[in-house]
């Protein structure tokens, strides 16, 4: 089926799905509304994830290491073998891999070890958490305000554009970044509901669990939860200060009983990875990683290219409100949530976009419960046009952005041939043993295969040592896989 073909169908369901939905709120059958809700979701998310072939930052390096997991879960590799060496401070080349956490690489692991090796099943994990996703945004807002603003910020998460592309593989981060942010989102809601409902101590220690799994997936940017759940908890005004101590500790605790025995066992294990990632990590903010550099202003100017130019229009009005009703404590979190990602980002020398999707649902949610606040709101008539004008550019301009991102209407090479000869070669080699060198692909190279690959042209020590291990070398010259006899000779 043409891409163009299957694109207009995809928009089409979701176009149907989101008007049923709309309809079922206004009656207030908010059940059937999340459904077709997330049937939107879903459309488009296989969509965006029906490209048949590996993406080239980060998705094929995380779906190799999580490949070799399968074969031992404890020890993240990219490369598998040892028998040249390998400098652990370059990540794309090496073999013991610890440039990501791995709570996201096992389940993509089992993924594979379930479905088969192919890219499908390398995303199939992110295609159900982002599902599960969009429910936890409508619950935050069915929490913090009510079901309709629930639904609304639900329907802007399932149609974003940027979530949609990090949850394919197509951009950097891709699976791991949507890992993170849900586990964010459920440590915040377990804290949100733990301030609900008072001193349910097991709620806190849930956040805390969750905290600590978003750290095994993208590092210590997770804390983040716990300015978002103490700006909750003082403004809610329900604790006494030894109340809140006493969520606090078991918030930490639950966060320590996941994070900490993984630090433990990589220190122990692999000390020089280990210490040089946390290391580099630790220093992203004052030093530039990879050249990810950019003026102090770029998230902020990043947020409507992200969530659509009126987004600002929300947010400085939840600001106004928030000051003007000190009782308003939902609004101060969701507020806490998307202003110190973008404070403390923004003075940090490694700048990337998508750091400020961890707070990507306190833009629905404040999004949506302005939309509602405005649509109620008494306008004199002579600005009544304004006000609907406002009201649907809330809405056309995140699916503008979401058409632009994941491009329904433009032909694409879903399937390109380099992909299909990978996949194919191992029934070309007859061969069980294989190195590939002068490989233009090395890392889908050893998706796709049982096959070790290399980049570049190997010198005699190297070759002799992968035959006296019962390797067969093949050699690519001018795109042509050929037998190598030797590093001269073929």
């Amino acid at each position: 089926m043409s891409n163009i073909i299957f694109g207009v169908i995809t928009i089409c369901i979701g176009t149907i799905c989101c008007i049923f939905a709309w309809r079922q709120s206004r009656i207030g059958n908010y059940k059937i509304s999340i459904i077709l809700i997330l049937l939107c979701g879903l459309t488009m998310r296989i969509y965006v994830a029906s490209d048949h072939y590996l993406h080239e930052w980060d998705e094929r390096y995380h779906a190799l290491v999580a490949k070799n997991l399968i074969k031992h879960p404890l020890k993240p590799t990219l490369y598998d073998n040892t028998f040249i060496k390998y400098d652990y401070r370059v990540w794309v080349k090496n073999n013991v891999w610890l440039e990501k956490p791995p709570v996201p690489l096992w389940f993509i692991a089992l993924s594979i070890d379930t479905f088969g090796n192919s890219d499908f099943a390398v995303r199939i994990p992110t295609l159900i958490f982002s599902l599960l996703a969009i429910y936890l945004t409508f619950l935050l807002g069915k929490y913090l305000f009510n079901e309709r603003v629930g639904l609304l910020a639900a329907f802007l998460h399932a149609i974003n554009g940027l979530v949609l592309e990090i949850g394919s593989g197509r951009l950097s981060s891709d699976h791991v970044e949507t890992f993170f942010n849900i586990f964010i989102e459920i440590a915040i809601l377990f804290c949100i509901i733990s301030i609900i409902q008072k001193n349910k101590y097991y709620l806190s220690f849930l956040g805390g669990l969750f905290i600590g799994l978003a750290i095994l997936s993208k590092w210590l940017p997770a804390l983040i939860v716990f300015p978002v759940w103490l700006t909750g908890a003082i403004f809610a005004r329900k604790y006494t200060v030894r109340e809140i101590i006493r969520h606090f500790i078991i918030i930490v605790i639950g966060c320590l009983i996941i994070a900490l025995p993984w630090f433990i066992y990589i220190m122990l294990t692999f000390p020089l990875e280990a210490k040089w990632v946390i290391r580099k990590f630790l220093f992203a903010y004052s030093t530039s990683i990879e050249n990810h550099n950019a003026p102090w202003w770029y998230y902020i100017n990043y947020v409507e290219i992200i969530f659509g130019e009126l987004v600002y229009i929300p947010l400085i009005f939840a600001m106004y409100i928030l000051f003007k009703d000190k009782k308003e404590w939902a609004l101060k979190l969701l507020s806490i949530w998307w202003i110190i990602p973008v404070v403390i980002f923004s003075f940090a020398e490694t700048k990337r976009h998508t750091y400020l999707m961890l707070s990507s649902p306190s833009y629905f949610l404040i999004t949506a419960w302005f939309w509602y606040y405005l649509k109620e709101a008494y306008v004199k008539k002579q600005y009544l046009w304004l006000k609907y004008v406002v009201l649907w550019l809330l809405i056309l301009l995140p699916i503008r952005l979401n058409i632009e991102r994941i491009n329904p209407f433009e032909r694409e090479d879903k399937d390109p041939s380099w992909a299909q000869e990978l996949r194919n070669l191992n029934q070309r080699l007859p061969e069980k043993k294989v190195v590939i060198f002068n490989s233009e692909r090395p890392i889908e190279t050893m998706f796709y295969t049982n096959f070790t690959a290399y980049s570049g042209n190997p010198d005699s020590a190297t070759l002799s040592t992968f035959i006296s291990n019962g390797y067969t070398p093949y050699i690519y010259k001018s795109g042509v896989l050929s037998k190598l006899i030797s590093p001269y000779k073929n």
